[in-house]
């Protein structure tokens, strides 16, 4: 994916999740935890994003032969960090679409016990 693509996904990624938490914020006055999440997991691909556009100028995808030893060593550093983020954020979008579950269903019910084990997990 080429990195102009990728900045557009990522953009309009942060438009939708502003106006969604604006909208649920200002206009309907109820702000969830749900909202909060997709605020962290949007975070969480904005750093993710950030370490992608490091590796690519760093010269990932070529080989060894081309890149120096500081490019090496700071491509392994940031492979951990990508690590990292990445399954922060699929840990974030996971609790945010269990938060969003537990919004619209009643909390009595078998599936939002299900829901509380699933996030303490």
């Amino acid at each position: 994916m080429s990195r102009t693509t990728t900045l557009t996904i990522v953009q309009n990624l942060a438009i939708i999740v502003s106006l969604r938490v604006y909208t649920r914020a200002f206009i309907v006055r109820n702000i969830g935890k749900d909202d909060l999440s997709m605020v962290t997991a949007l975070v969480f691909t904005l750093g993710y994003l950030a370490t992608i556009l490091v590796l690519r100028g760093n010269g990932v995808g070529f080989s060894g032969k081309f890149l120096t030893l500081d490019q090496m060593t700071t491509t392994i550093k940031v492979i951990i960090g990508i690590e990292i983020l990445y399954y922060l954020c699929v840990n974030a979008i996971k609790i945010s679409v269990l938060f969003f579950y537990l919004r619209i269903g009643k909390n009595g019910r078998p599936l939002a016990r299900a829901e509380h084990t699933d996030i303490s997990i």
